[in-house]
Formats: structure tokens, sequence, C-alpha cells
């Protein structure tokens, strides 16, 4: 876990020299915070009296989004929620900014397109969903740009754009991972994009979530669960469960947010597994990475990426040059059907 983490999420196994030094890192960056907390509030009071003027969609839409910086687990929400309601036969678009990719026009993705043309997460979205998919930094522009090639759209699910406030939106949703606000302190001092405000959904995959979020957003608590559904093997794509590696020696390489949710799933199992801790959100393993992994990690004879990670490189390549087994593990999110009929609900009056 890289410094800020460790700012941003307290964890009392930290050593006495760590913890003085991060109180002191949290001193000299909460001025700083009490800047951004400033700069928000002017933003947002300047869009609420309409002096900066806002983009109103003709059709319904949808923000998954996240209130910190980092991943909370948004992009399964969105793969399920689109999915659900596809099938309950409406036409569904979704938005995403395409994080990484050099974008200057946007981008429908299609069969030919690679993540660092389109960003990771969005062409995984193409890829589980085969729904059109639009990336650009302006949401408005990648919107308008669905419109006008899909012209039955019935709603739009965006892709994070909680903070992007020039779009605006029928219904919130804000997920939550299990480490929640971290130390409840805006960014750089601490993860939070912003403060805790009114909206729609809490989506939640812990075992639960504060009362403090709930009353302060005046929101419904959703309970979403993360389901293994199975592990494949990248060369053979032979299918496993967790639990069929039990005596194997487990080094987790995924470019994620928190790999240590990974971790849990298979110490559930007492499976003896670790991370590789060289690789941040998005990133994909280098040559570097992968010489350091051939070099000083003999005892691990499996590597575990995700499906997120595994839409970045070159299936092939990977295999050769890793001198181990590679299996891709697959992340869903369940979400309960009450909460899809309810916005099922509200995006039939919203139409």
């Amino acid at each position: 876990m890289n410094i800020i983490n460790k700012l941003w999420y307290p964890n009392k196994d930290n050593s006495t020299i760590e913890k003085i030094f991060l109180k002191l890192l949290y001193s000299v960056l909460l001025p700083f915070s009490f800047i951004y907390f400033v700069f928000t509030v002017i933003r947002i009071a300047l869009y609420k009296h309409k002096l900066i003027k806002s983009y109103k969609c003709r059709i319904p839409v949808i923000v998954i989004g996240n209130i910190v910086s980092g991943g909370s687990g948004k992009t399964p929400v969105v793969i399920s929620l689109a999915l659900a309601l596809k099938h309950k036969k409406l036409n569904v678009g979704i938005i995403s900014r395409g994080y990484k990719a050099k974008i200057i026009n946007p981008i429908i993705i299609n069969n030919n397109h690679n993540a660092n043309q389109v960003g990771d997460e969005p062409l995984l979205i193409f890829q589980k969903t085969h729904l059109p998919i639009c990336v650009h930094s302006n949401r408005v522009l990648a919107i308008e740009t669905l419109l006008n090639t899909y012209q039955d759209l019935d709603v739009i699910i965006s892709d994070d754009g909680l903070q992007h406030l020039k779009m605006q939106r029928d219904i919130e949703c804000v997920v939550f991972n299990n480490f929640e606000t971290g130390n409840n302190t805006l960014l750089p001092s601490g993860p939070l994009r912003e403060n805790i405000r009114k909206w729609d959904y809490s989506l939640y995959s812990g075992d639960n979530i504060s009362n403090k979020i709930i009353h302060n957003s005046q929101s419904k608590a959703v309970k979403s669960k993360r389901v293994n559904k199975n592990l494949y093997n990248m060369k053979s794509n032979e299918i496993k469960s967790i639990s069929d590696f039990k005596n194997q020696n487990i080094l987790i390489a995924a470019g994620i947010a928190h790999p240590q949710n990974i971790k849990k799933l298979f110490d559930e199992f007492n499976i003896n597994a670790n991370i590789y801790f060289n690789l941040n959100d998005h990133q994909e393993l280098t040559n570097k990475h992968i010489l350091e992994i051939n070099k000083n990690y003999h005892e691990y004879n499996i590597i575990i990426i995700t499906e997120k990670d595994l839409v970045k490189y070159n299936k092939n390549s990977l295999i050769h040059t890793l001198n181990k087994e590679v299996w891709v593990l697959n992340l869903e999110a369940l979400i309960p059907n009450d909460f899809i009929q309810d916005i099922f609900i509200k995006i039939q009056k919203n139409k």
C-alpha cells in the first residue's frame, strides 16, 4: 500500500514512525483540502444559480459514480445495471470518460478498438454488454454523439461523472466499497472528491454502510454483492473455481484500486495469495514488471489478473513472457431486483 493510501485509509497496524509521518503529512496537506473545499462550494453554487449553464438530456440519465478518488467497484455495477435494463427491453446507451485513453473526438466503441484507444473499463463494458458506448472527457458531447447515432435510446448510463455538473442527471447512484470514505477528508489530505450530499442510492459491497452516509445523503441503501463467477486460464481457457487453487502459491498482479479485495477471496479458502504491489489502478504489467516477477517471485506458480487487466494485454505475448500460469478472475456485481425495478419505474416516469 502506497503512502497516500495509508494516509487516506488509516490502519491501526501502521508502525509508530509511520503514524507520526502520516500525521505530519496530513497537517501539510490539510490547507490544500480547504482550498479544494472552497473551490467546490463556489463551483456548485455557480451551477445551482444557473450562472454556468448545464445540459439537460431529452432521455433519462443515470450516473453511477463515487465520491472518493480511486476505484469503488463502479464498472461491475454499470455492467449489471445495463444488462438488467436491457433485459427489460429498454434501449440502453453508456458514456464513459475513457481514462488514460488519448481521445480527441468522441468514439463509439466497436470490436476493432483496443484499451489504449478507448480505455480499459469502457472496453470491458462493451465486451460484456454489447451495448452502444461512447467515450470522451466531455460527457455532454458523448451523450449527443450517442443520441445522433442511436435515435431510439431510452436511457443513458454514465460510468462515473458524479462531479460532472455540466451534465444534468435524473438518477444518482453512489458506489462504496468496504473502505467507504476513508479519513472523511477532501482531497488531497483525504480521498473525498466532494462532501456527502443528497443523492438517490448508496450501493455498498461491504458488510454494511455507515448510518452517517445514509442519513446525510438522504439516500436509499442498496446492498450489492461482488460475485466471483470463476477463473479461466489465459492459455487454455480451462475454467476453475477459487477453491481449486488450494496448495498453490498465488500472486495477484491486478492493476485495480484495491487488489486486497481479491486477496480476501483466496483467504476465505486459506490459499496462500499475495499481492504484487507495484501496479496502480489501470496500470498494466510492463516488461520491467515481468522481469521482476520472473526473477524475484519464484515461489509463486500462478498469476491472477482481472478481466479489466485482460483487455489491455496481448494475450500471447503475456503468456510467453511470464514463466507462470496466468488465470483471469471473472467478477460480477449482483444487484437486487427491487433496486432494478425502482430504477426502471423512475426511467418510465422521466421519459
